[in-house]
């Protein structure tokens, strides 16, 4: 797939891009919440696998729901633990997540993943390094002769009058200079 062919918006990859690890990271302090909580429920009050998550879910999830039997000192000791680390837990996920979809972040992500897509598709293109006034006169002159290229450069502005003319233009934010940058680029497939 070529840049002067895409069919879909800007694209804008920073070289320190942003990649949702927390999500993993909060999805697996989740799990690690519900295997301490059944794991406490069946050392502790012997309960079965099947009535510690019982106890586990509706105990996170302050629904509130009778006990499967009642709880000994040591059980009830735990519970209050457990209630104050789960709750505490999960609205900070909660709202970590929910920062992450209404910012823009996953947005911002996807369209990155996106872009390395198309760029990992390039060959025989050119890498323009710097989109000063020189580097956006390569471009016209490159995208007149249907030559596939990327941007690489630091500046944001350089590159905005350039997209009102082509919005399907591949742009690297980044240090052109960085050997990562290039090799993001394409630069051992590029002419």
């Amino acid at each position: 797939m070529s840049a002067g062919k895409l069919n879909c918006p800007i694209f804008i990859l920073s070289t320190n891009m942003k990649r949702p690890y927390f999500l993993f990271v909060w999805v697996l302090a989740i799990f690690f919440i519900m295997a301490l909580g059944t794991i406490g429920f069946m050392l502790i009050e012997s309960y079965s696998f099947l009535d510690a998550l019982y106890m586990t879910v509706i105990t996170i999830a302050s629904i509130g729901y009778l006990e499967v039997k009642p709880l000994s000192d040591a059980g009830r000791i735990f519970n209050i633990v457990f209630i104050i680390t789960s709750f505490s837990t999960f609205t900070y996920a909660l709202t970590r997540l929910t920062s992450f979809l209404v910012s823009g972040e996953m947005q911002y992500y996807l369209k990155n993943r996106k872009i390395m897509s198309a760029l990992d598709k390039l060959n025989e293109h050119v890498i323009i390094c710097g989109f000063g006034r020189n580097g956006q006169q390569a471009g016209k002159t490159l995208r007149s002769h249907r030559e596939d290229f990327v941007v690489i450069d630091h500046r944001e502005e350089n590159i905005d009058g350039f997209l009102l003319h082509d919005p399907n233009l591949l742009y690297i934010k980044g240090d052109a200079t960085d050997e990562t940058t290039l090799l993001r680029a394409g630069i051992h497939r590029a002419k």
